[in-house]
């Protein structure tokens, strides 16, 4: 996966990142109250065919310090995806907000749509999706085949695992 950052020349910044980055920055001071690398923070923009948009946020806390407040159930416990331990942390990554805001979507798109429903979805997360976001990512492509999300366009702003200094 690459920063789609790189895309553009001579420091343009492209459009839908920046908005995308905006609204993240508006979930984390309304919800987090702390800057980064204090959690992370992930917001998704849906355009489905036929002109229908809708946005959907998550940080990796849970209750009031996020939009979504409640864990995704897994898929093995009748959720959308199945989260897997991140090798980096060690860590099981069913709180990360990635793996939230796709859970959400494809609860919305099951609700009033059907899984042949079309469309683009724009993935802005603050930290690069970790091992595990990027299986609920691919899994979110196999459930949906015809929402265009490829993972090479994913933005985020700093990577994962850290950098070590």
């Amino acid at each position: 996966m690459k920063n789609t950052e790189e895309n553009f020349k001579d420091g343009e910044e492209n459009p839908i990142k920046e908005r995308l980055r905006k609204s993240a920055a508006q979930i984390r001071a309304k919800y987090l109250k702390r800057e980064y690398p204090h959690s992370n923070v992930a917001v998704a923009e849906i355009n489905l065919k036929g002109d229908v948009v809708f946005c959907v946020g998550a940080t990796a806390k849970g209750g009031n310090k996020s939009p979504i407040p409640q864990k995704p159930k897994p898929k093995s416990e009748g959720g959308q995806f199945e989260p897997t331990i991140d090798p980096y942390s060690g860590y099981l990554m069913d709180t990360d907000s990635e793996y939230k805001v796709f859970s959400e979507i494809a609860d919305t798109l099951e609700k009033l749509y059907d899984i042949h429903v079309e469309g683009t979805i724009y993935l802005y997360t603050e930290r690069q999706p970790c091992q595990s976001c990027q299986g609920v990512i691919s899994q979110f492509n196999e459930k949906f085949p015809n929402i265009n999300l490829p993972l090479e366009q994913v933005f985020w702003d700093y990577p994962y695992p850290p950098i070590q200094a």
